[in-house]
């Protein structure tokens, strides 16, 4: 196998697959699959809660495929200068060359090429920009203790009129609605997905003026995925119940405050200097006729 691509379309695809690599904690497969054919390149991870996939041009002067440890090249990518790569295989061993540099890396057993989890049907698209935007907004109050499974993650409920994200850990609850086009006008679906995958995912995607979203919600095989730009990923939803958030809203009350984000972002910022637990502690909020006024002690 040779092959000479954009450094900027390899360090692109090695960071996409790279949310998939395996690890100690989900296991799966270490490396990153390459498959060179015609006139693309095609790379491959998998951990058994995702798998990803990512195709670009490239220049194949011979076809063929490879296992190459995928953190190894994630670095090496991140160090290259502005210029093409070309991948050779050479037996047991790849060479990575691009200016100046060249690196020379062991890949894995063939027999070891990450699998794609098959992506499942397409329930509607949205815009990377919106997906993006919608679950930066609401990821922060998601509960980053893992014993509280369920609130780990991101609740998406899908309607033929929007997809209402929500997120809380027990003190906070963030929602936000994003406009998206739904497959069928019976669309009614509800996924919980991992907060910190989905952010990653949207972050990853955010370049991109359409993304397909497609969902499994059913069976031991529940899945949830993602696709656009040539990217692919499908991740294991959270096998856990989202509370009930709606019945804890209160209803509007009479008293209602309108004030500029990054004022109130400032304020907040300089008040909470004298807190000792800055993650645990209150701010007291009073409301006056002209002002609000923000106490911590």
């Amino acid at each position: 196998m040779k092959i000479r691509i954009e450094r900027d379309a390899l360090a692109d695809a090695v960071a996409w697959t790279s949310r998939a690599l395996g690890n100690q904690r989900t296991g799966g497969n270490p490396g990153i699959g390459i498959e060179a054919e015609g006139d693309t390149v095609t790379f491959v991870a998998y951990d058994r809660e995702s798998s990803a996939k990512a195709v670009f041009d490239a220049v194949i002067e011979e076809p063929g495929t490879c296992v190459v440890p995928g953190r190894l090249l994630s670095d090496i990518t991140k160090t290259l200068p502005g210029a093409p790569v070309v991948l050779t295989l050479s037996g047991s061993t790849i060479d990575v060359e691009c200016g100046r540099s060249a690196f020379r890396l062991p890949t894995i057993s063939a027999s070891d090429f990450p699998k794609m989890t098959a992506i499942p049907d397409v329930i509607g698209t949205i815009s990377g920009s919106e997906l993006a935007a919608a679950v930066g907004s609401v990821h922060i109050a998601a509960e980053t203790n893992e014993s509280l499974v369920n609130l780990t993650g991101i609740q998406l409920e899908f309607s033929k009129t929007g997809i209402t994200l929500a997120a809380t850990d027990r003190y906070r609850l963030a929602l936000r609605d994003a406009e998206w086009v739904p497959t069928s006008n019976e669309i009614s679906a509800v996924a919980l997905v991992p907060a910190s995958k989905l952010n990653d995912i949207a972050k990853g995607l955010a370049d991109c003026e359409t993304v397909e979203i497609a969902l499994n919600a059913t069976g031991d095989s529940s899945l949830i995925g993602f696709t656009g730009g040539g990217r692919s990923i499908a991740t294991s939803l959270l096998g856990y119940q989202f509370p009930r958030y709606r019945d804890t809203i209160p209803a509007p009350g009479d008293i209602v405050a309108y004030i500029e984000t990054a004022t109130l972002s400032a304020a907040l910022k300089r008040v909470r200097l004298v807190l000792e637990d800055k993650d645990k502690s209150f701010v007291s909020i009073t409301l006056s006729d002209e002002e609000i006024n923000l106490t911590a002690q």
